[in-house]
């Protein structure tokens, strides 16, 4: 039964080819068995004969894969920085007349007492 593998990202913090040894390799591609799930590293060269492909179109297929993660990753922290920021901004809204974040923080007498009464809120 042959393996089927799919690219699954770039590593710079793998520097060994697990199909040929070669170390100290600048990246590896990120390959995941489709039938297990495991991922395993390869040098570009060792990965571009695995998929049957070149190595110039691997490298330039893995690059996507790892900017589309790396995107993924970038919007999954932005959305857990708006879902931490929304209690404090509610807050503000809460506790002050003005619209703007900057009246607000003024309203509560700057930023040190605005920050020590959202912890006071808080609990």
């Amino acid at each position: 039964m042959t393996k089927r593998f799919d690219i699954a990202g770039i590593s710079d913090d793998v520097d060994t080819c697990e199909c040929c040894g070669r170390d100290n390799l600048k990246r590896t591609v990120a390959l995941r068995d489709l039938d297990t799930g495991e991922v395993e590293f390869f040098g570009t060269t060792c990965a571009a004969h695995l998929l049957k492909m070149k190595a110039t179109d691997l490298r330039s297929d893995a690059r996507q894969v790892q900017r589309w993660k790396d995107e993924a990753a970038r919007k999954a922290r932005m959305e857990q920085a708006r879902k931490d920021a929304a209690p404090w901004f509610r807050f503000l809204r809460e506790n002050t007349s003005a619209t703007d974040v900057a009246d607000q923080i003024r309203q509560l007498g700057g930023f040190a007492a605005a920050r020590a009464a959202f912890a006071a809120w808080k609990i």
